[in-house]
């Protein structure tokens, strides 16, 4: 065997090395993102469901800064149902595409 040969083998000894540890990390980082959506599923849904809770300003149901406050305050907002609606669904399409296959919603009840 040449030195030649002896170097071409050796990086695709390196090679396939790199590319098993590449699948690995994406095995670990799809298992992260599918518990992290998970988790942030239940809260979404919470937020988008209509709630008889009244909102911090009456009056304004646009107002980014109403919002905010709403949510910090843990109040309901139209607002925030609507974005929280949207995120759901992209929640959703996220964990659906990482598992390959639909996936059952996440109750939001604590």
């Amino acid at each position: 065997m040449t030195t030649s040969d002896e170097s071409a083998a050796g990086e695709r000894d390196a090679s396939g090395a790199r590319e098993q540890e590449f699948a690995e990390m994406i095995g670990e980082l799809r298992a992260l993102a599918g518990a992290v959506l998970e988790r942030v599923e239940p809260a979404l849904r919470r937020a988008a469901q209509d709630g008889d809770r009244s909102a911090s300003c009456p009056g304004c149901n646009w107002c980014p800064l109403c919002a905010a406050a709403a949510l910090a305050h843990g109040e309901h907002h139209d607002l925030v149902a609507a974005v929280a609606g949207h995120a759901v669904t992209v929640v959703t399409v996220l964990r659906e595409a990482l598992a390959g296959a639909p996936v059952d919603p996440v109750d939001p009840s604590p």
